[in-house]
């Protein structure tokens, strides 16, 4: 599970980098963020978000849950984005998105033996 959520972390931050809607995987994951201090994206971080969103058990849920961040994202004094700001406003498809990939690591667990 922890895995999982250093997985989602760095997608998180792959999408507040960016801000788009309804593009393709590589799209979503390579836009620009509307906060100036936010660096882009390197290539190994685009690559992992673009497999967690083709992922086919979960993709549709990590897709919805970074659309909602990056539409909602807003940014600090600073010029960063704030990451607790965008995770209120989307907690619905970040609760969507950890309960599929907690059922696939369950589905993905071995069955013990009597």
């Amino acid at each position: 599970m922890k895995k999982v959520f250093l997985c989602l972390l760095s997608v998180l931050a792959i999408a507040l980098a960016g801000a788009a809607c309804k593009k393709s995987s590589g799209d979503l994951c390579n836009t620009k963020s509307k906060c100036e201090k936010e660096e882009t994206p390197s290539a190994e971080k685009v690559k992992e978000c673009q497999e967690v969103l083709d992922d086919k058990d979960c993709g549709a849920q990590a897709r919805a849950m970074m659309e909602c961040m990056i539409e909602k994202e807003t940014c600090t004094p600073e010029g960063k984005t704030d990451n607790e700001a965008a995770m209120s406003a989307c907690g619905e498809q970040f609760g969507k998105y950890m309960e599929c990939m907690s059922k696939k690591m369950e589905s993905q667990k071995p069955a013990e033996n009597p």
